[in-house]
């Protein structure tokens, strides 16, 4: 049977494209010429397993040290990053590092059962995946299908993401960092200003712009919110025509939102789109 007979009826009925951008994804990686894909994995294939949403989480601490309404104001503009800075003052770094490496941590990591889509991802991608969660659900799950990863690589490690890209090696980029470990985190806004400065050639902004770029990319989990990734992928789209990429995202409830110009909010529309 055809994969494209598989799809849920809610998305064939979510938008009348839907149907043709399966066939070109189910094209892509079935065709005599398989072109694969690289999955680009946010928090949303981790939440079925307990994790928090990222904003669930600043929530959880900002309560904890007393700055909710503070950090409301601060995710209500999407400044996470400087929501992530205040409540590491508020709590103290040391703090806010424990509570981090508990709620990401290789033990809770281990401890859960794998459940929803990301049982689906060694199916999909032979070489390399991109993701920015920090947890460690991926390396279980490929694992556990029989298909580990070669190489775990960071954000910094430039030359293991050149061949992960250009190679479609077995690794795993993980952009943000590992939640067991602060060398080159990728969390608060001054971490964030210091990975993704201009003009780094070894700097995230410029490994960002080789995956973008380089491959032919599955955004899953992802809210494809306005971000860092987010703002080099539209700087991307502007400069350079041909860019195609791929996303599975929730359909919006309110029809403003899901009609809103795609260039102007990454893919935000809701539908499954090129």
């Amino acid at each position: 049977m055809p994969l494209i007979d598989e799809i849920p009826q809610e998305i064939r009925e979510a938008w009348p494209s839907n149907i043709d951008y399966f066939a070109d994804l189910q094209d892509r990686l079935t065709g005599p010429h398989p072109i694969p894909l690289m999955p680009f994995v946010g928090a949303g294939l981790s939440m079925p397993m307990g994790f928090p949403s990222w904003t669930r989480f600043l929530q959880d601490l900002a309560r904890e040290c007393g700055l909710s309404a503070e950090i409301a104001t601060l995710l209500a503009n999407g400044q996470y990053d400087e929501a992530a800075d205040r409540i590491e003052q508020g709590l103290s770094p040391i703090l806010f590092n424990r509570r981090f490496t508990h709620t990401f941590g290789n033990w809770k990591s281990e401890a859960c059962a794998l459940r929803g889509p990301v049982l689906a991802l060694p199916h999909l991608a032979a070489g390399a995946v991109v993701t920015t969660n920090f947890d460690r659900i991926l390396e279980r799950v490929f694992a556990g299908a029989g298909a580990p990863f070669k190489h775990v690589a960071w954000g910094s490690q430039v030359d293991q993401i050149r061949r992960a890209v250009t190679e479609n090696q077995p690794f795993l980029v993980k952009l943000h960092g590992d939640a067991e470990e602060r060398t080159n985190r990728v969390l608060t806004k001054r971490e964030y200003d210091t990975h993704f400065a201009p003009g780094n050639p070894e700097g995230l902004r410029a490994q960002l712009r080789r995956v973008f770029q380089g491959r032919t990319l599955l955004f899953v989990g992802c809210s494809l919110g306005v971000d860092r990734p987010m703002d080099i992928l539209l700087e991307i789209m502007k400069q350079a025509s041909g860019v195609e990429h791929y996303a599975i995202v929730e359909k919006p409830a309110l029809d403003p939102e899901f009609f809103e110009p795609i260039a102007e909010k990454i893919f935000r529309s809701g539908k499954v789109r090129d």
